[in-house]
């Protein structure tokens, strides 16, 4: 007799479900994927240099992985005052672009 295993998914936030998380995985990954372009990244660049702020790039993750998701957010969260001061700066919306952020 063997036994089959079968997938489960299991929600396994502290405070209970998160039906938000999904949706903010999702900006946060479309706010990381806006600065792709080379043009982009070099303004955001400049940005942290003209703050004092520690010069990291934007991470851009695989759907799959926990651990990815995590760095995501670690990375998020460091380059926030980054992050903000650039769409205060640029406005590319404005432009025509999208920053993924709305």
């Amino acid at each position: 007799m063997t036994k089959q295993w079968e997938k489960q998914r299991q929600v396994c936030t502290p405070g209970g479900p998160f039906p938000e998380g999904a949706a903010l995985v999702k900006k946060t990954r479309a706010r990381h994927n806006y600065f792709k372009t080379p043009q982009r990244v070099e303004r955001l660049l400049n940005v942290q240099r003209h703050y004092g702020l520690p010069e990291l790039s934007a991470m851009v993750d695989c759907d799959t992985r926990v651990a990815s998701t995590v760095k995501l957010y670690q990375k998020s969260i460091l380059n926030y005052p980054a992050f903000k001061a650039y769409f205060m700066a640029y406005d590319d919306r404005v432009r025509g672009g999208d920053a993924g952020t709305g």
